[in-house]
């Protein structure tokens, strides 16, 4: 089926065109606005969830997107792609594209194996230049945030988390290394 889950990778390509955003969890108010830029023929379905406060359904309504909290009994489409949404209650609406808001998580737990403090949403928490609350241990990229989870973000993190590695070791290496050492 045409479903995605980043507005800013696919919002585009599905302009103008009626669409879904399927999300158990709050973060689906959050796509909604965003992609209320693309598309003002929205519904959020929440499949069975009571996840968006009163003001944000308030919200939502104000601006013509639809809100289904029954759940989603099946995606129905031909050749991959989207046409129509099943509800268990027989409940049935058109839409051609949408997106997924998906839960992250790490998939391993090597960050808790070593002793590393985790954040509420799940990634290694850091001091902000790659450095764990363990000494010498340092994460980058979607190991500290999983959102949004790219391979441009995660290198250009690590590039610089690596920047940092080098410092602290170089910074170590010049301290340990005196003038008697040398002669």
């Amino acid at each position: 089926m045409d479903e995605v889950n980043c507005v800013y990778c696919d919002g585009w390509e599905l302009r103008d065109q009626p669409l879904v955003i399927v999300s158990e969890h709050a973060s689906g108010f959050h796509t909604a606005k965003l992609l209320y830029q693309w598309s003002r023929d929205i519904v959020v379905c929440t499949n069975g969830h009571s996840v968006l406060s009163t003001d944000q359904k308030l919200q939502l309504h104000t601006k013509g997107i639809k809100i289904m909290e029954q759940r989603i009994a099946s995606f129905i489409g031909t050749n991959g792609l989207l046409e129509h949404i099943r509800f268990e209650d027989g409940t049935e609406i058109s839409r051609s594209g949408g997106f997924v808001t998906p839960k992250f998580i790490q998939s391993t737990s090597f960050a808790e194996q070593l002793g590393c403090e985790l954040s509420t949403s799940g990634g290694i928490m850091t001091e902000g230049l790659g450095k764990t609350t363990i000494p010498g241990v340092y994460a980058a990229g979607d190991a500290v945030s999983s959102s949004p989870s790219q391979v441009v973000f995660a290198a250009a993190d690590g590039s610089r988390i690596a920047m940092r590695v080098n410092q602290d070791l170089s910074e170590e290496d010049f301290e340990q290394n005196t003038i008697s050492d040398i002669q």
